[in-house]
């Protein structure tokens, strides 16, 4: 009894030794809060086009395998207002400066050019419809469609128009050719950005078109508003776009007003919009679009978005209707007049 008495109490002292060294190590350790990586990132892109900018906020998750992971949109908004196409590099040090203010890891911000904004456009487009890689229930695994799957990319903004496309055959002008590598293929597409063809700088060129056509200084028609619709502009705005800045000795752009009255007429708007087009720039080349642009001939299904959604949208056409009912019921609703409108 004696004997277990006197081993409990040296390994009580042993214990005590032991918690009494522990606690003295720790005492001279710095002991800090340690926070633990999140398990989901969250990223902000914000598109800022010449007519409103869109703030995009996606999610993934923070343990990623190989690097990679799946990136989903979680939020959008949009914000309208008017951007000076002339004023993109002052704007682009403003965004900075002020981004770097926030904490966030600001990663940049930059004008790309048209080219990018239509491949972009196209690789958007194939990667929602699965023309890059698809999975087969039938195979159990990911199959690659092939080149020839792939659609092409129709974009109308506010400025500039684009189309990107994957030709067929061999492209002659390299130089309007863009280059990627998907899932592990090379695609060599074809795509183009004709500034001052986006939808509201086209509205200023037509403006201007019949401003200059006309016989009067103060009223002119303009067949594509509806009749009874009036609006009143000055000349001085023609200055603020570098699709409509340039001096015509017809038109001096000063500060006289000029009031634009509708008449719904269809066939008329039609004529006016194509003078906005220099087709006869290609002359008898196939490999040219408008305005003396190369562009090989066009093959496959297309896919228009942005403001080419939003009209045809507008008017219930974005059912698969043919050409001859989109026609119509373009004209049926030019010849309406503003009251109906």
């Amino acid at each position: 009894m004696f004997i277990n008495k006197k081993l409990f109490t040296t390994a009580l002292l042993g214990l005590l030794v032991t918690l009494s060294i522990i606690a003295l190590i720790l005492s001279l350790v710095r002991v800090e809060d340690v926070t633990l990586p999140p398990t989901v990132q969250y990223g902000m892109v914000f598109d800022a086009g010449s007519s409103h900018t869109s703030l995009f906020v996606y999610e993934w998750d923070s343990d990623k395998q190989n690097n990679t992971g799946v990136v989903s949109q979680t939020l959008s908004c949009d914000v309208q207002g008017q951007y000076s196409l002339g004023k993109g590099l002052h704007v682009m040090a403003e965004i900075a400066k002020t981004m770097q203010e926030y904490p966030v890891a600001f990663y940049g911000a930059q004008i790309i050019t048209g080219e990018e904004e239509g491949a972009y456009g196209w690789i958007t487009i194939n990667y929602l419809l699965e023309s890059f890689t698809k999975y087969s229930p039938k195979a159990h695994m990911w199959v690659h469609p092939g080149a020839d799957n792939s659609f092409g990319a129709l974009d109308l903004g506010g400025a500039s128009t684009q189309i990107s496309f994957a030709p067929k055959g061999s492209l002659i002008n390299w130089n309007k050719t863009s280059r990627f590598m998907l899932y592990g293929y090379n695609y060599n597409i074809y795509t183009h950005s004709y500034l001052c063809y986006g939808q509201n700088e086209m509205w200023k060129r037509l403006a201007k078109q019949l401003i200059v056509e006309s016989s009067s200084s103060t009223i002119v028609e303009h067949p594509c508003y509806p009749k009874d619709y009036k609006e009143t502009i000055s000349l001085s705005s023609f200055r603020t776009s570098p699709c409509t800045n340039q001096s015509d000795p017809h038109l001096p752009l000063d500060d006289r007003n000029v009031t634009l009255e509708g008449r719904s007429n269809a066939s008329g708007c039609l004529v006016a919009v194509k003078k906005l087009f220099n087709f006869s720039a290609c002359g008898q080349s196939q490999d040219c679009s408008f305005d003396g642009i190369y562009q090989p001939p066009v093959s496959g299904q297309f896919f228009a978005f942005s403001a080419f959604y939003y009209n045809f949208n507008f008017l219930n056409l974005t059912e698969g209707q043919s050409l001859a009912t989109v026609r119509e019921t373009i004209e049926r609703f030019c010849a309406r007049t503003w009251e109906d409108v």
